[in-house]
Formats: structure tokens, sequence, C-alpha cells
């Protein structure tokens, strides 16, 4: 079943075009004589129908359209040539038979996903008045103007615009009748200009200069599109390249746009004063969302097209993928000579590779053994068991059919990693291998599923990691994908990554340092095998080893903090790795790309990645955005306080060990202890780290971790840790309390007692501190205060006042409090600022040069880390 495109006109014929071998689609294919491409004609005022949270109109030229209310935020437009309004799904399948071969006898094309899985969303008052002018349509969250004013005894062509509940406040205004024109077979980025206007479907809006556009899916390298074109369609891996595109896009005026096909298209935000969508087709379906935030739009596009779904925790572990059976290339053994002959068969990935994160204590969550094209698999079930001994998950790439998925998962595989030969061309294609992959996980098991997928688009984002492919490991892979991870979250992809380094090429200190910037991303994954040099960590200098191992290990010490975030993507959409005008949206200095190499990952960690080399950097990251307020570092406490209007942190020193990563005023930050994979960590014992500053608080979300009974038994239990304290440069009292958990539903694992380690940045020492109204005992060391049961113990050297504080077990179901009494009237000690790069050694002064800064450098670090007393080196009790 295939229609045939032509340059400039569809010739439709009322016959039947294509049947479907075994059965007749949609009974048969009927068209109707076609209308030549034109723009909608004049309102015929008479035709205009009002049905429930439906209106449907004609215009004086025959065109009908229909605008459905799917809640009050969010409405959808359809215009057609005739009173049929094409499916988008329908389009795609007479797109794509030739991929699903329509004509085989078990071809069900209403089994394929939808984009929209979530438009029936109840009832929505609407009131609908003739203003003259316009017809006015009014939800208590927005306001729709039909217009169809009289000009010169002619009526106006019929446009719409969109505008706060108000009615005064614009949102966007048509400034172009919608377009309705033929469709072409390809998509050419030059036809952007519309030198051939009648070839696509074409909405014209209003803009303002300075407006600013977010969205598209996953466009690497870029998250903002003012004065630039956001292209809709599958263009490459590489910067600037689209692997997971989305036909959405959002304003901070406070309005989204989700153009509902799989056809390429894109929106074009160079002129100042308009924005102008094209997509190529001849069928106009759109849907429009209306909020006060960005954070509004996502939820509203993400209820709409699918949230994504709670990972299971193993999954934000760190994740290996190889070839393992019969992995030999040419001959050439490319394991390191100090280490046993490379495998040959599924099962020597337990000896030879899990068994050695094991003995460096290398955190790891899930492996991958065939990640290779014609790997294939052996003794998958004994693998699968003696790696889920290890505390790993077992996930499998796909290369041809998913025709043993039933068996794979009753075996145990928890992972599906989907490249372009099972996605194939990709849009509903793809999106039907996601939903394949998706369904086979659920229907075989218990689990959530993890599906890692490249070539999606909207809607993907509910059943899979958006993966940016294949790339070489280099400082501009690191560099760009920060921004390419911002724009997927603005796009309700909340779970995107690309393999660590790449995997092509290598370099020890480009792997470290794109580990260090993915630690604080929700998911990673690092590839071998397509290298003259493995890429796992246990083969590295140890140097290097030592630092993937801290910052994994911290990784799996953040899960409490990651897993409160993850679990909200999946109710809202929101990001975890956020833009920073999300979570600062009134700073007009953060609306734009001027600062796109940070962000925040969830509301308290502002992370800046490293992404050139010491010997180029000399040991300082520069240029780091900090929004008004005050700013704690993560790993040694200095403190910054940004001005009204935020301030530029010039040079923030770094070191092979460190990246920087600042800590918001009030967060609350919970920790489980370091460990090597979530099955192996307990969660009986939570580190809670306060940054004190005012009324502060922190819901943990918890669950067994695994299963959908959080989501279909409402199986988890909430806590919520509130803080008071003096605002920051004040001194008084603290107080925080971990109220009773609240169980909505009983689950495995659910633990009824647990202790607790307080660590409360404090510049100044307590007289006294109270647990539950009793005092607790002052300790005179922290060596002391391991071997107590409780009490607390005052490090002025740790973090420039660290107050720890050790609780015994107690129950969650009763509440906890702490009250820490600090003198009001003492003077608060005013902390050192970071160091200034000094001319000694600078290129530019002669001096000592970049190998030996480098040297002093790394010198700095082996002190740091290896002092002999310990007791005063950052958070010795929690790496």
């Amino acid at each position: 079943m295939k229609i045939i495109h032509q340059a400039y006109n569809w010739i439709f014929t009322p016959i039947v075009i294509c049947l479907i071998t075994g059965f007749i689609y949609l009974g048969m294919f009927f068209f109707s004589p076609s209308i030549s491409a034109a723009s909608l004609g004049s309102l015929n005022i008479d035709s205009l129908k009002v049905q429930d949270q439906r209106i449907t109109m004609k215009t004086n030229d025959g065109q009908h359209v229909q605008i459905d209310f799917i809640n009050p935020a969010v409405f959808r437009i359809q215009a057609s040539n005739n009173a049929t309004f094409l499916n988008a799904k329908d389009e795609a399948i007479e797109d794509q038979c030739g991929n699903f071969n329509c004509q085989s006898d078990n071809f069900d094309p209403d089994k394929l996903p939808n984009i929209v899985i979530n438009d029936k969303q109840g009832e929505v008052a609407i009131s609908v008045n003739n203003q003259g002018e316009y017809h006015l349509i009014q939800t208590d969250k927005l306001s729709l103007r039909i217009n169809h004013a009289q000009i010169k005894d002619k009526l106006s062509p019929l446009t719409f615009d969109l505008y706060k509940k108000d009615n005064s406040t614009l949102l966007w205004k048509e400034l172009k009748p919608i377009y309705l024109g033929d469709a072409l077979d390809s998509y050419d980025r030059d036809e952007l200009k519309f030198k051939n206007g009648n070839v696509k479907t074409v909405q014209t809006f209003s803009s303002e200069e300075s407006e600013h556009f977010y969205g598209g899916g996953q466009q690497n390298g870029e998250f903002e599109f003012n004065s630039k074109i956001m292209e809709i369609s599958y263009n490459g891996w590489e910067e600037f390249g689209r692997p997971n595109p989305a036909p959405f896009y959002m304003s901070d005026k406070g309005y989204g746009v989700l153009h509902h096909t799989w056809r390429n298209g894109a929106y074009d935000f160079r002129d100042s004063d308009r924005v102008t969508s094209s997509f190529n087709e001849n069928r106009f379906d759109t849907y429009y969302f209306v909020g006060d935030t960005l954070g509004d739009i996502i939820n509203e596009y993400t209820k709409l097209t699918g949230r994504p779904h709670l990972l299971a925790r193993w999954a934000y572990y760190f994740g290996d993928s190889d070839c393992y059976e019969n992995k030999k290339e040419n001959g050439e053994d490319y394991y390191p000579p100090d280490w046993p002959q490379e495998p040959g068969k599924t099962i020597d990935v337990v000896e030879q590779v899990a068994k050695s994160y094991k003995e460096y204590d290398i955190p790891l969550g899930w492996i991958i053994p065939n990640d290779a094209y014609g790997c294939g698999y052996s003794d998958l079930k004994n693998t699968i068991d003696e790696l889920a001994s290890l505390g790993i998950t077992t996930g499998l790439w796909t290369e041809k059919t998913l025709d043993q998925i039933k068996q794979e998962v009753t075996d145990g595989v928890r992972v599906y990693k989907l490249d372009v030969k099972w996605t194939g061309p990709g849009k509903l294609y793809s999106l039907s291998a996601n939903n394949d992959a998706h369904t086979g996980l659920v229907d075989n098991s218990e689990t959530r599923g993890m599906i890692w997928t490249v070539m999606g688009w909207a809607g993907t984002q509910r059943y899979a990691v958006a993966w940016t492919g294949d790339q070489y490991a280099s400082w501009d892979f690191i560099r760009w994908h920060i921004p390419t991870f911002i724009g997927s979250g603005l796009s309700g992809q909340a779970y995107a990554s690309s393999d660590v380094n790449g995997i092509f090429g290598h370099g020890d200190e480009t792997y470290t340092r794109d580990l260090q910037f993915k630690t604080f991303t929700p998911v990673l994954i690092a590839k071998s095998g397509n290298n003259n040099k493995e890429r796992k960590h246990a083969w590295w200098h140890e140097s290097y080893r030592d630092i993937n191992r801290k910052f994994l290990r911290l990784k799996s010490q953040l899960m409490p903090y990651l897993y409160k975030y993850a679990y909200e993507a999946g109710r809202t959409g929101a990001p975890l790795v956020r833009a920073m005008i999300y979570e600062f949206p009134h700073d007009p200095r953060l609306k734009g790309e001027e600062f796109k190499y940070q962000y925040m990952y969830g509301q308290s960690l502002l992370v800046a990645p490293v992404y050139d080399s010491m010997e180029k950097n000399q040991g300082w990251r520069k240029n780091i955005y900090l929004p008004e307020g005050e700013w704690i570092d993560f790993w040694d406490g200095t403190r910054t306080s940004a001005p009204e209007g935020g301030m530029i942190l010039e040079e923030y020193p770094i070191t092979m060990d460190k990246i920087p990563v600042l800590v918001k005023a009030g967060a609350i930050i919970p920790m489980y202890q370091a460990a090597r994979s979530d099955a192996l960590q307990a969660k009986n014992h939570l580190i809670v780290q306060l940054y004190p500053h005012g009324d502060s608080s922190f819901t943990l979300y918890e669950d067994d971790g695994e299963t959908r009974a959080y989501k279909e038994q409402k199986a988890y239990a909430e806590t919520e840790i509130t803080a008071n304290a003096p605002m920051s440069g004040a001194a008084g009292d603290i107080t925080l309390t971990v109220n009773p958990a609240n169980i909505h539903n009983l689950y495995d694992g659910l633990v009824s007692e647990r202790s607790y380690e307080f660590q409360i940045l404090s510049l100044l020492k307590p007289l006294s501190i109270e647990f539950n109204t009793s005092p607790l005992n002052q300790m005179a060391s922290m060596e002391e205060l391991a071997a107590a049961k409780d009490g607390w113990y005052y490090d002025s050297r740790d973090r420039f006042g660290m107050l720890h504080i050790k609780i015994d077990q107690q129950s969650v179901y009763q509440p906890l409090s702490l009250f820490v009494d600090i003198d009001e009237n003492s003077p608060v000690p005013v902390t050192p600022p970071y160091k200034k790069p000094t001319s000694i050694g600078s290129d530019e002064a002669g001096g000592v040069g970049s190998v030996a800064i480098m040297m002093l450098i790394f010198a700095g670090w082996l002190r740091h880390n290896y002092s002999k007393n310990s007791e005063y080196a950052f958070n010795q009790n929690l790496f």
C-alpha cells in the first residue's frame, strides 16, 4: 500500500488505491477529488456549531475546521480541504507500509502506537460568545478568538488568536490564515524560505524579539532557538544532528505547540516578529498548550503524549556493554596484555568483566553482553543468574527481531537497547519498535523495563531513554552534550544520554571528565568493543580508576535525591537535567544560551561539567553563572553570595577529581551509603545533608525499586524532611524534622526502622543539640562518634564547619526532630572566596608552563585523597 507523491499536486480519484492482503484496513481508503492548495477562507458564521467541548465550522470556500478542548489548558485544531480529518497514524501507515509489511497476514494497524495517548481528559467547561469581529471561546485557563472581521464589505480570512484567560494578554495571533498545501516525498531545508509555498501546510504566529523558544526533542548541541530554525527531522548523531526529534516547542510567553504528525518539518524562529511552522503534508492537526511556566507546559505535553516512566533503581547505576560471544575481531587481541584472554562466550562476562568491578569496588548496575552487530548470545539464563548473584541486571542489544522476547524476559532480561538496525526509518516505525520492546518487558514480568533508543519521536519518552547514537571520543563530544541533555529535558525527554566518551577513539582524561558529567545525569552507559583500547575502569591507570570509582560511588549515594526527581518526572514530565531558566524563570540572562554549558540537577545542585583538558584550562573552569542567592561548594564548602541580577564566577579551581558542583542554600540532600549496586545498597541508613537557609523541605520517595507496584497498587512511601534556620549570614538556631513516613501501601524492602547521619553545614559551633527534646552527647572526635550509637561532633575544618549528628535506629513511623542551639549573637565568620589564577605558571607570563601546572594539580589531588589525617579529608565518611 503506497501513496504516490507528486511535487505540486495530489491527484485523488474516488477509487480504492490499495488493498491489504488478508483484510481491508478501515474498509477501504477513499479519497475525494482534491481542492487546490490554499489558505483557509473566510468563516461561514452560520456553520459554527458547539457540541460539548467540540466546535466545528466551515469556511465559505468549503474547508472544514474542528476545535477540541482536551482540558482547560489544552486544545486541538484540525483543518482539512474536505470533511475528512485524516488521522496522523493512518497517513504514516500509508507512508511506511514498506517497513511494516502491511500485506502480512498478522499485520494489525490498530496495535501500532499513537503519538497522543491521552486526549480524553474529562469534561471541559467552555463558553462561546459572538463579540462582533470574533467569536470568543473561554475556559478557566485561556481565551481563543475565532476571527471573522469584515473589512471593506469583505470578510477577512479565518484566523485564530490565543490569549490568557483575561482575554488581554496575547500569547500569539495568526498573521496569516492556515495554509493547507500538498505534500512532498522529501524535506528540504531551503524550502523553509517558501519559494514554493504550495507544497506544505503552514501556520504563522506573531512573536516578539525578546521571546525565547525551547523543545524540538533531542537537538544536539542546542536547547534555545530564538533567531534559529528548529528542524523536525532525523539528521545524524553529531553536533546539530537530531537523533530523537519531536514536533513540539514552547515559548517563554506561556504556550506550547505540538504538530500532530509523523512528517518532517520545521519551526522557523528567524524573523523577530513571527514564528512559521511548516510541515510536509496536506493535513493540519495541532495541539496547543497554555501554562504559566515551562514546567506547566511540559506537564500538559507529557500528559497528552505519555510520561517518562520511573525506572528501576538499578537502571540509574552505571551500565556496561560489549560483545562477549565470539568477540575476537580480525584475529587481534585488544584486551590489555595483563588481563585474561578475551571472552569467547557470553558467560565469560561474569568472570572476566563483572567480577573485576567487584574486585575494584566499582559500582555497576547492569550489563549488555551482546552489544555488536552479529554478536548473538549463548547460555543466557545461566549468565543472567550469575550476574544477578553479583547484584547486576542483564540486558540485550536488539538487531533483528524480538521474537524471543518472552523467553528472554522470563529468563531475567530487563533492558533492551534498540539500535538503528531495529528502529529502522524512525518515526512511527521506531515508536512501534519501542512499544513492542516495552510491552514484551511488562507483559512477561513485573519489571518497569528499561529501553535505550535512537531515532525516536514525540511519545518516545514514555518508553525509552533518548540515546544520541554512536560518536567519537573528544572534548567537543562532552561540550555539546550538555545543551543536548538540557534540550531533551525541555522536550519531555527526562531520560537522555550518550555513551561515556563515545564508542570510537579513546582518552583517559576525556573518559573521566565525561563520566564525572554523567554522574549528575539520571542514566549512563559505557560501550567497549569498537576501539583498540577497552574502556573498563579496572584496566586503566590507578589514578583515573580511583577518580571514576569515587564518582560512581557518589552517584550511588545520591540515589534518594535522584529517585525523588525521577518519580516527579513520571508524574509531571519534569526534567532531571534542568535548564537554568527552568529553575530561575525570572532571570533574563538565563533565557538564551549564553550559559548553555551548565545546568541544575534537580532543584538544588548546579553542575558545570569540564569539557577541555587540564593542559588547556590550566586548572580553571571559567564563566559559571550564579543566579541571585547563596551558593555553597559541594566539595569544599566555599560560599558565594550572588547579588540581585546574578553574577559570573569567572574562575573556578578544578583538579582531575573535581568538577564544579554548587549547592543552592536551603538544600536538603538525602543519601544512602555508597554501594556497588542497588541490590547491595542498605536502605535502613539515611544520610541527610542540610545547607541551612530559611525554611526548606524535601520529600523522600521510596518503593521496591523494581516492579510496577508503586503505580498499580500505590505501593510506596513518602517521608517529608523539613528544616528551619536563619538566612545565610545570620546566626541562630536550626531545627530539622523527619516526619513519620506516609506509607501509601506496603512493598517489598520497606524498612520499618533506620539509623541516621545528619551533616549540617554551620559556620558556628552549637552550644548544644537536642534529639526529640533530649540532649545529645558531644563527642571529642569523629572516631569517637563512629563508635557511639548516637551523639554529635563539630568539625570546623570540614567545609568551614560541619556538624555531624548520629542517631541510632528509629521507627520510620515516628517523628524525629533535632534542635541545634546556636548563639544568635555570635558573629558569623566570613569564609574566603575561591582562589584566583596567578601569573605563576601561566603561558602568557612565561612561567613553569602547563605541564608543570598539571603536575602540581595532580599532586594536590593525591595529597588531598591520601592524607594520613583522613578525619579532615572531604567527605571521608561518604566515599
